[in-house]
């Protein structure tokens, strides 16, 4: 007889990192995507209240029969079938479902911020008109795991954004009272849905499952492929749950980039690609960008309007991230603040080229100053042209100053005045004032895309 093959023990990094909760603990909210999970739930309710649709969380799958209208075009689900099967040495039964079975909430990755705009395009374009979804794949905790009896809370792995996608495809069509034909179309897709069954007994399991599972997806829909801030979401969540857990030692970038090497076959080339740089920058730009609203809401802005442009994000690199943290003074919010904006700013303002390392921190031409060291120098600037304008003008523009200090606050701020159709606080201003303005909005408000080498 043959000797037996040695087993080999589990890489150290992912044995750690086994007893890590990711997943959302009761009564535990996924902040990052309330607005996704409201507009999906507003969805999932559209439906229900169709009668076609009503009470279609508890059908049984489609069989497999002549009626071309009605049939499957998957075996059904058959309990014996799929209790055996998982007793088999790939632990998996595929087998057609009710895609409604699924829990459309529920998320093995939580806290990472789904672009909804892409999610959105995906219900446009991919399902404009009733189309198969692919396979859903959904975790098995134990052997005994009954599907049946968790009608609407199977634990999908699959990407939501594709999940989320079908949902508000057949809401759609629902709300433009679409024919019978179209919503019967949809209703046969979601009755037939292709699902593998696996045994994933831990959380650790279904998470390394769900990130695999979106890195294979993402090459047919690009929605779902994880941009920079999504991936430092998800990095950052997982540094917190480490900590909660394990020793400080242990919790370090080494240990988690070795992971995601080990557990995840990542498509090469993407701006969310996890290396030990990328993971070492996690922490600093959460602090400095993340924790920080304004600015947050910049990148998350961007992060979802770039879904739907050609034109690239130039927050869409951790490393162009750690470039603007480093331009700023240790600790200066304000310059985070006013540099991030001013970015985001351009970029809706149609300067939507790509931004490089050196264009943000400057080179040797430039004497080492680039874009962000032009914006600091434009928000000093801004201040001390206030300044003057209180010692030059009438005294009685001092009210009329103060607005125009508080609308220019931020490039946000000012954007929004921009698009507002009330320019009331401009009006009847005398020509000094009205210069004033016009030369304080050049030199402090317009943004650049490159470094002017003339800079003081």
């Amino acid at each position: 007889m043959g000797r037996k093959a040695k087993v080999q023990p589990e890489p150290a990094a992912a044995a750690q990192l086994r007893a890590v909760e990711i997943e959302l603990l009761p009564g535990e909210k996924d902040i990052a995507n309330f607005g996704y999970i409201e507009k999906l739930a507003n969805a999932w309710a559209c439906i229900q209240e169709h009668d076609l649709f009503h009470n279609i969380q508890g059908a049984k799958p489609a069989g497999i029969t002549a009626n071309a209208t009605e049939s499957g075009t998957q075996s059904p689900f058959d309990l014996k079938s799929y209790r055996a099967a998982l007793k088999t040495a790939g632990q998996s039964y595929t087998a057609g479902i009710n895609f409604f079975w699924i829990d459309l909430l529920w998320s093995a990755t939580p806290g990472v911020p789904l672009r909804v705009s892409a999610i959105e395009l995906m219900a446009k374009t991919t399902f404009g008109s009733p189309t198969p979804l692919g396979t859903v794949h959904v975790a098995v905790p134990d052997h005994d795991y009954n599907p049946l009896e968790r009608k609407g809370a199977l634990l999908r792995v699959s990407p939501e954004e594709v999940t989320g996608a079908i949902v508000l495809a057949i809401a759609r069509d629902v709300r433009n009272s679409e024919s019978d034909e179209v919503l019967q179309a949809w209703k046969q897709i979601a009755l037939s849905t292709t699902c593998v069954f696996k045994l994933m007994p831990s959380a650790s399991d279904r998470y390394w499952y769900a990130l695999n599972q979106r890195e294979h997806v993402s090459v047919t829909y690009t929605a779902v492929h994880r941009s920079t801030l999504q991936r430092v979401h998800e990095i950052s969540r997982l540094m917190k749950k480490m900590r909660e857990t394990l020793p400080a030692a242990e919790v370090t970038a080494s240990a988690i980039a070795k992971t995601y090497q080990e557990k995840l076959q990542m498509v090469p080339g993407g701006s969310g690609t996890v290396t030990l740089n990328f993971v070492d920058c996690c922490a600093t730009i959460t602090n400095k960008l993340l924790d920080v609203p304004s600015i947050a809401w910049c990148l998350q802005d961007l992060d979802e309007r770039s879904a739907l442009s050609e034109d690239p994000n130039p927050f869409d690199s951790h490393s162009r991230l750690q470039a603007i943290i480093d331009k700023c003074k240790a600790n200066n919010q304000a310059q985070l603040i006013w540099v991030a904006q001013g970015i985001w700013y351009s970029w809706r303002r149609g300067n939507g080229k790509s931004l490089s390392i050196s264009d943000i921190k400057g080179s040797a031409q430039s004497g080492n100053r680039g874009l962000a060291d032009m914006l600091i120098y434009k928000l000093n600037l801004k201040s001390a042209l206030l300044a003057k304008a209180r010692v030059m003008l009438n005294p009685e523009s001092g009210d009329w100053l103060t607005v125009v200090a508080s609308v220019a606050e931020s490039f946000k701020s000012w954007f929004e005045n921009e698009e507002s159709l009330d320019k009331s606080w401009r009006a009847g201003r005398p020509p000094s004032e009205t210069k004033f303005l016009n030369f304080f909005r050049r030199w402090s408000l317009a943004a650049p895309t490159t470094m002017p080498s003339s800079l003081p």
